[in-house]
């Protein structure tokens, strides 16, 4: 069974440990709404996310406040840092107990897992104090950050290569941080797939752990599970995807980006479905139960682009049998490319093919090896091979076999 949503949307393509992860929704304005000047009136009608504050032991009643906003355009990604703080405390050093924001940029490889975490810590300038604002990157290649327009505009148009543009000023209690991050020079991003992304406040009332308070949409250290930013077009047709399939966020058990056929994307398996999510969405059912579903992985095919993998059961009267199968998006389909069976099973006898995904260059091939028998024999053996799909490996005949990627599809090697 095979249905397609959003018409042809798929040719489209501390301890900050305790920090809640959580998606920042990105909505889509019109080029020139957002101007990057730290007044906040140009984001009314934005709704914001609020991380949950955690306050120091020795922090002052009502200490910190944080809201995060994110619009975006065609070119650039606009966020808004809105703090309300009691007191601030920063000097011209710019300390990691000073108050001051963390930006922090999850770099993921092709296969969807998070690399690194790459950082942008600002501490915002106080006028009072002649204090200035400052910037310090923890980054393999440093964007350039300059000064956003102002309330009073720019003077002389931009020049030269794309820049991050950031703007803070006072408020009545705290300080806005504003922020315009050209998207082809933000760290992680890539079009049509959400950026892992975080916020993260420090909020200082003295020195010392105790008077140290922190805001954040989610834990910023590696091998955390990093909040990212959901775009308008991609969040909708998330959820537009789960109401079509009558399912909710907790059926969904794998997700990741990656390029499947058609550029960049979600990954998705929910339910008992396959799915590719860009600015719309296809999917397809693998089985007829959630249960028959045993595994699912990305596969890559080249330097670019992956298959997915999945490993499903089949059922029928005379037993149930285990296939692996290979999928590469399409247009709107997932076309096979590849197909085996891994395992038989009748009452208490099993046989098994142990799969191994081995990395050859910037391919994979496919590896299969027979695995002792269980209950069944070459002479209790009654079933020809299959027909339809690479038929079993069976421990008293066949050997290990591979499999390799060439042409479009995977071929038995013949080494």
């Amino acid at each position: 069974m095979l249905a397609a949503g959003s018409a042809l949307a798929c040719t489209l393509v501390a301890p900050a440990a305790q920090a809640e992860s959580t998606t920042i929704p990105c909505g889509l304005v019109e080029a020139g709404t957002i101007h990057i000047d730290g007044i906040t009136s140009d984001w009314d009608g934005v709704t914001p996310i609020i991380p949950k504050v955690a306050p120091g032991l020795g922090a002052a009643p009502r200490t910190l406040g944080v809201k995060v906003y994110c619009n975006y355009d065609d070119k650039s990604v606009y966020l808004l840092v809105d703090v309300d703080d009691d007191q601030m405390v920063r000097t011209k050093a710019g300390g990691a107990e000073e108050d001051h924001v963390q930006l922090a940029f999850g770099i993921v490889s092709k296969a969807g897992e998070l690399e690194r975490i790459e950082r942008l810590r600002i501490w915002p300038g106080v006028p009072a104090q002649k204090i200035p604002r400052a910037l310090k990157w923890e980054a393999k290649k440093v964007p350039k950050v300059i000064q956003g327009e102002g309330p009073v505009g720019r003077l002389k148009p931009l020049k030269g290569p794309p820049a991050i543009e950031v703007y803070d000023a006072m408020q009545q209690r705290g300080y806005a941080l504003e922020l315009r991050m050209p998207k082809k020079i933000i760290p992680g991003y890539r079009d049509g797939a959400p950026l892992k992304f975080a916020v993260f406040v420090n909020d200082s009332d003295g020195s010392g752990k105790e008077k140290q308070s922190y805001a954040a949409t989610s834990a910023v250290e590696p091998g955390s599970d990093l909040s990212e930013i959901g775009f308008e077009e991609g969040h909708s047709a998330y959820n537009e995807l789960l109401s079509d399939l009558k399912l909710s966020e907790s059926d969904v058990f794998f997700n990741k980006n990656a390029n499947v056929g058609e550029g960049p994307g979600k990954v998705v398996a929910a339910g008992k479905y396959l799915a590719f999510l860009g600015k719309g969405y296809c999917y397809q059912e693998l089985a007829t139960a959630r249960k028959d579903v045993t595994d699912v992985q990305l596969v890559q095919l080249d330097a670019s682009t992956f298959a997915v993998a999945a490993r499903i059961i089949e059922r029928s009267a005379s037993g149930n049998r285990e296939v692996l199968r290979l999928y590469k998006l399409d247009g709107t389909r997932f076309q096979p490319l590849f197909a085996a069976e891994v395992g038989k099973e009748q009452g208490k006898n099993k046989l098994s093919v142990k799969a191994e995904f081995v990395k050859k260059g910037k391919g994979t091939d496919i590896e299969l090896s027979p695995e002792p028998a269980q209950g069944f024999s070459e002479a209790t053996w009654r079933e020809l091979p299959a027909q339809d799909i690479e038929p079993l490996l069976l421990p008293w005949q066949d050997k290990k076999t591979r499999y390799v990627f060439k042409g479009g599809k995977y071929e038995k090697s013949e080494k």
